[in-house]
C-alpha cells in the first residue's frame, strides 16, 4: 500500500500525497518530499482490515497504520497516513498529514 511505495519508490508516493499534505510535510521537514518521506517513519506495509468511503473522503484502516484519503480533481491523494488511533476520542496522531 502507501507505505510500501514510499519506501521502495517514494518519488511516486509523493505523486499520490494531496498537495497539502505534501506541502506540509516538506515544510515540517526542510526538504523535498522524497527525502521527507523516507524520513517520516511510516510503519511498515500491513494487510487492509477495512476501507470506508464517505463521498469524497475515505479511511483506509491496515493492522499498522491508519490512511486517510479524499477525492481531488486529479483522483483519489493521500491526506494523512502513518495515523495512529489516540485515546478517548482524540483525533489520530499522524506521521504525515495536511488534507
Amino acid at each position: 500500500m502507501f507505505s510500501q511505495l514510499a519506501a521502495t519508490n517514494p518519488e511516486q508516493a509523493c505523486g499520490l500525497l494531496s498537495e497539502h499534505a505534501r506541502s506540509s510535510m516538506e515544510k515540517e521537514a526542510d526538504a523535498p518530499c522524497t527525502t521527507a518521506l523516507t524520513d517520516a517513519g511510516l510503519p511498515k506495509p500491513s494487510a487492509v482490515r477495512s476501507v470506508e468511503v464517505y463521498a469524497t473522503d475515505g479511511i483506509v484502516v491496515l493492522e499498522g497504520d491508519v490512511i486517510f484519503v479524499a477525492r481531488f480533481g486529479e483522483g483519489w491523494r493521500v491526506t494523512a497516513a502513518g495515523c495512529r488511533p489516540e485515546p478517548e476520542d482524540q483525533p489520530y496522531d499522524c506521521g504525515i498529514s495536511g488534507g
